[in-house]
This record gives C-alpha cells, structure tokens and sequence, in this order.
C-alpha cells in the first residue's frame, strides 16, 4: 500500500478542519476528539509537562536529540524501540531496555504498516537516533480495540519511541537479498540461481517435458515456510492447489517460481518480501498481534518476510 504526499496533506488538512469544528458537536467522531483533546491538555497541565501538539492532534516532547541523523522519510523503513502506557499510567509494553539490534521492531513509514496507527504518524518527525514522546489519541491508537486487561477500549496511549535506524526501500531490499544468500550457505544448498527479479529457486527433482507457460492449468503440492522453518501455509495431500499460471490472485514470486518448474518436478522457491506481501503488518505489542489482526481481518504476515516455498508439480493440462 502506497504512501502519498498527496493522501497525507489530506488526511492532516482533514484533522486539522475537524479539530476546527469540534464546537458544533455535530458526529460522535468530533466529540471523541474533543473529549480526548481535553483529557490530554488536562494530564499536561496537572503535570506541567510542556508538549506540542502536531497538526494530526498529538502531542509530543523530544526526550532526546539528534540533529545529524538521518530523518524519516517516506517509505523508508524504520528500527525502532519504544515504552507503551496509557495515560493513566498503566503499563502495556516496552523493547527498550535491550541493547540488541535484532530486538527493535521493524515496519516501512507507509500507511497501514503499524499498529497503533500514531506511531507511524509520529516518526515523520524524528531522525535517527532520537527520542520522542507522543500522547496518542485513541483513533491513532487501537480505537475501540480492547485485550483482556492489559489495553481497555480507547484507550489515549502514551509512547516513548526511539529511532534505532533507518534504511531505503533499496537498502532494506539488500539486506533481505543477503539473508536468502546466507542462508543457502548455511544450509549448504546447492544448484540455487538467483532469478532478475530477485527470486531464487532450487531444483530438488528434476522434471520432464518444458518449463510452464502462462494459461497451463496445474496442480501443485507446496509447503510454505520462513527460514527459521516455521510452517506458515501447506497443502494437503488430498486436496492440491490447482490454477491456471500466470492468472490467479498468487503472490507474484510464487507465480514467477512455477514458471521455471516442468511436470513431475519438486522445487524450491525464495521469495523476497517485494515479490510477497511487501512492508506485511507490524503490531505492537506483539502478544496482541493475533488477536488484533484476526479482529480486523489483516493478513498475519510480518514485515519484510522471505518466504520459502517448496513444491511439487503433479499433474498439467
């Protein structure tokens, strides 16, 4: 899902006109904002905390600075630890106190690549390196969302973030592309060729007759897994997956894979994130993950995902 200037000056000039007529009470949207504004402003003055407030309608301090690294910008993808409250006070979560690098938590600064929604709003202000507090509105929170009772329903969350790092779109691709590299090395796989697109693919038995052409209906058994081995999809012995190539709603690297496959012969298929689910969806805190993307129907897919895949093709017409 892309990211545009455009959508973005408009979701903020929307915010902005809303907050302007919030004394009309006219929706049930307004009068959240309004009652939210009010309970934010009110915990800043009790507690003389000087914080500013964004034109999305958060507030934020800076805790700490750092003018020369590098700032977020769109589409770049961001390491980030962070300590999650509610205003209240009450505790949800923390990834700050790790100094490991693979503990961060991961996500692109596009529309729609994390949960609570205020945190990607609130990098694009930050750089790397820096430390911001933000008070979170319900609606760029988790809304009316609600876990056991570690997050009540609207709930006006208070997060403290760090930039960890930032990289490109291509800088992240190349990071992924070494981890396919490493771990055919370490699993000492042999035979693999890396496709232009960026996908790579192993024969495991050979085939017989040609390769698989657009418009070839087909019949496959598959398992699909991360290189940790976790299993996340798989066939049933029964019941294969049939479609016709190059003309159904596969992920475009799975699809690329067959291509290269003939009748009869098993393979295996690494897929870069770009040719999978992309940028996928990061939650936060993790124990609610599940919980929440199967609530909103949100493919369970973390961010920047290789996915492996190996496959048998048993039966072309």
């Amino acid at each position: 899902m892309n990211f545009s200037i455009k959508h973005y000056l408009y979701m903020m000039t929307t915010v902005v006109f809303l907050s302007g007529c919030l004394d009309t009470g006219d929706t049930d949207f307004e009068k959240q904002v309004k009652f939210e504004e009010k309970l934010i402003t009110d915990h800043l003055e009790s507690n003389n905390i000087t914080a500013t407030r964004d034109n999305s309608g958060m507030y934020y301090q800076v805790l700490e600075k750092n003018t020369g690294g590098t700032p977020v910008e769109e589409e770049d993808v961001v390491s980030i630890r962070y300590v999650m409250k509610t205003l209240g006070g009450k505790f949800i979560d923390s990834l700050s106190m790790s100094t490991e690098a693979d503990s961060a938590v991961i996500f692109q600064h596009v529309t729609g690549a994390i949960y609570p929604e205020g945190i990607n709003w609130g990098v694009r202000l930050m750089n790397e390196g820096e430390k911001f507090r933000f008070y979170i509105p319900s609606y760029y929170g988790f809304k009316n969302y609600s876990y056991k009772t570690l997050i009540p329903s609207e709930s006006i969350l208070v997060v403290d973030v760090e930039v960890v790092d930032v990289l490109s779109a291509s800088d992240m691709a190349a990071r992924e592309d070494q981890g396919i590299k490493d771990y055919i090395a370490e699993n000492e796989l042999e035979n693999v060729k890396k496709q232009s697109s960026g996908v790579y693919y192993q024969v495991l038995e050979e085939g017989s007759g040609s390769v698989l052409k657009a418009g070839q209906s087909v019949e496959v058994q598959y398992k699909g897994y991360f290189p940790n081995g976790e299993v996340f999809d798989e066939s049933k012995s029964d019941t294969p997956l049939s479609f016709v190539v190059g003309y159904n709603n596969l992920i475009a690297g799975f699809d690329e894979g067959i291509k290269l496959m003939k009748k009869g012969e098993k393979g295996r298929i690494f897929i870069p994130s770009k040719h999978a689910y992309n940028q996928g969806t990061q939650v936060i805190p993790g124990l609610i993950r599940k919980d929440f993307l199967e609530k909103y129907q949100i493919r369970n897919m973390p961010p920047f995902q290789t996915l492996i895949f190996d496959v048998e093709v048993t039966k072309v017409n």
